[in-house]
């Protein structure tokens, strides 16, 4: 478990302070739960997402949603292109892991929508798909994108939403939008959805939340999180608000980044299994803090049953030597962990009674998924979870990490997609 940090400062993610929302009482509810642990979780297997879909690479792509049609359950991801593909369900195995069917291809569901803030010094026409989010509630299929390196905006659009027509096969991008007084870094890794009961008493009902931080060049523009991030936003705001409007959102948790070491604002803090060679962030009294090759795309979902909850994080963290040479990041190793952050500690947050880098994960581990080997790594980490999901009734969490599974060429390789069971209902 990493230490707590409760730090000063003034500095924020956005430029207006936190509004207070919910009543004294609020932690009510919350207090009838535990915090979710590894004891609380069984693995059940896995499933493979197709290597080739469309004619376009699947093995590069991002995201996994999840959504329930006819009694059975699907699930989206992207290619290389960033076009949309759907799988149908195909069960879970801990020894032939199953490969899922193509349902649909639904190819480019963002019209042209997709859109960055103008620049006038460069173009500005490169934006990638890190998360997709399906709202089984409004029907709709969140998008979460940006420029992986921006030099230019903290606060472009980086939250879209399209329509999907069954009966044809087409589908229609309503828009995008950027959340107020919120770096575009911070949120364009992905959506998740927040339980009612926090939104309710915590965020005026803003039930959706965008996020997830981390590493996006160039640092110092945005800023971006050094570390998990959250912010809540409402569905409906988007419905109401023009395409390429901001929306107003409660911040939860982030870390702005600021290269002076161990002031405020803080870091997430992470294991002590490396040395940094960016801005001086190195282990310290034998805690780590995040840095520039840790990891957040779509890896974020809250777990909320009756007796277990917690905003669970699936960061990729860089170890031993890390580094920049030719023009790109480096580490000499990698890692996966799940981060557990208390409920309790966002909701004050959300009051206004601590800023968001003043929470630390609760609950930490080390995960270990079968048939991934992570080696050192240039540009990006090659095995990196690129997406997950909560499936609230059957109480599972799914988890996708690329580039998992080869079959006879070691250069074709896959998503694996695996499944975990919480034990406590």
């Amino acid at each position: 478990m990493l230490k707590n940090s409760v730090l000063g400062g003034a500095a924020l993610l956005g430029s207006s302070l936190l509004n207070a929302c919910g009543s004294p009482d609020s932690t009510k509810v919350s207090s009838q739960k535990t915090l979710l642990t590894a004891a609380d979780l069984e693995y059940l297997g896995a499933f493979r997402l197709p290597r080739d879909v469309g004619g376009e690479d699947a093995g590069w792509g991002r995201g996994l949603a999840m959504r329930f049609k006819g009694g059975k359950q699907f699930f989206f991801s992207t290619t290389v292109k960033n076009s949309v593909f759907e799988v149908e369900y195909p069960g879970l195995s801990q020894t032939d892991y199953p490969i899922a069917s193509v349902s649909r291809f639904w190819g480019d569901v963002y019209d042209d929508k997709r859109v960055l803030n103008p620049s006038a010094t460069e173009p500005r026409n490169a934006s990638g798909v890190y998360g997709l989010f399906f709202d089984q509630r409004d029907e709709r299929l969140y998008w979460s994108y940006g420029d992986g390196y921006n030099t230019v905006s903290g606060r472009d659009p980086s939250i879209g939403y399209s329509v999907l027509n069954d009966t044809d096969g087409s589908s229609r991008a309503v828009g995008a939008w950027s959340l107020q007084d919120w770096s575009c870094k911070a949120a364009m890794g992905g959506v998740l959805e927040i339980p009612a009961w926090f939104a309710d008493l915590y965020c005026e009902g803003r039930r959706l939340g965008a996020g997830f931080g981390g590493y996006f060049s160039i640092a110092s523009v945005g800023p971006v999180s050094a570390g998990p991030a959250l912010s809540a936003f409402s569905a409906s705001d988007c419905t109401a608000l023009n395409h390429n409007s901001g929306v107003k959102n409660t911040p939860l948790l982030g870390y702005p980044f600021h290269p002076e070491p161990y002031t405020s604002p803080d870091r997430a803090q992470r294991d002590s299994d490396y040395t940094t060679e960016f801005d001086g962030w190195n282990p310290k009294a034998g805690t780590g803090y995040w840095s520039w090759t840790d990891w957040v795309w779509q890896g974020a979902v809250w777990v909320d049953t009756p007796e277990v909850h917690g905003l669970l994080v699936l960061p990729t963290l860089g170890n031993g030597r890390t580094w920049y040479e030719t023009s790109t990041l480096h580490a000499e190793r990698a890692s996966h962990w799940w981060y557990v952050y208390d409920p309790n500690d966002l909701g004050a947050v959300a009051r206004g009674t601590r800023q968001t880098w003043q929470v630390q994960a609760k609950n930490t581990w080390r995960a270990d998924y079968p048939n991934v080997a992570l080696g050192g790594w240039r540009d990006e980490p090659f095995q990196m979870v690129t997406g997950a999901c909560f499936e609230a009734t059957s109480k599972r969490v799914f988890v996708a990490v690329r580039h998992a599974w080869r079959d006879g060429n070691p250069n074709f390789t896959g998503t694996t997609v695996y499944g975990y069971q919480i034990r406590k209902a």
